[in-house]
């Protein structure tokens, strides 16, 4: 599920009793942890059921968004004829589309002697809108100019949204570095 905070995740409730028969008009809140981004909302599910109400069926339906990337455990806990009865499930929200404006290209050191081994490190983090790390996107980097040497360390990106490359150079130039995810 992505962590766009726009695309909902559906969470249905059924509360029912000992032997199985469904709990109707009972109310039904819903908690998530140990996320501070998720946002949960009841759904109405006619105008004769409020929202966070369970149905004739005793199902009450709500939605869950996040902005961050995580795992998110939501517990539902709704109190009937002095009956609590307590649900969890766990989603793991992930990033969405890589974002130019969120994502950035970086050299260490930006000053290297031109002997042909001494190297710069290249490191590209590809973001989400919300800054969440995109991994698994392919990178590839490309010198606007100049004659260095651009080697793959890791081009793929990890975990934390990185990828990374080494650039050596026989010329003494300035060359610009840009990226581009696959």
């Amino acid at each position: 599920d992505v962590a766009d905070g726009i695309t909902p995740v559906a969470l249905s409730i059924t509360m029912e009793d000992q032997f199985g028969n469904p709990l109707a008009g009972g109310a039904v809140t819903v908690t998530g942890l140990p996320s501070t981004t998720t946002r949960i909302a009841p759904l109405t599910q006619s105008s004769q059921v409020p929202a966070g109400t369970t149905d004739m069926n005793g199902v009450a339906v709500f939605d869950a968004y996040d902005t961050t990337a995580e795992p998110v455990t939501y517990t539902a806990t709704g109190t009937t004829d002095n009956v609590v009865v307590t649900q969890t499930v766990s989603v793991t929200f992930v990033a969405g589309l890589p974002q130019v404006s969120e994502s950035t290209i970086g050299a260490n050191p930006t000053s290297v002697p031109a002997d042909g081994t001494s190297a710069s490190t290249i490191t590209v983090t590809i973001n989400d809108h919300n800054s969440n790390p995109v991994p698994g996107k392919t990178v590839a980097i490309t010198a606007l100019g100049g004659g260095s040497t651009i080697t793959s360390v890791s081009p793929v990106t990890n975990s934390t949204g990185v990828a990374t490359f080494t650039v050596a150079d026989t010329h003494q130039e300035v060359v610009t570095y840009t990226a581009a995810d696959f």
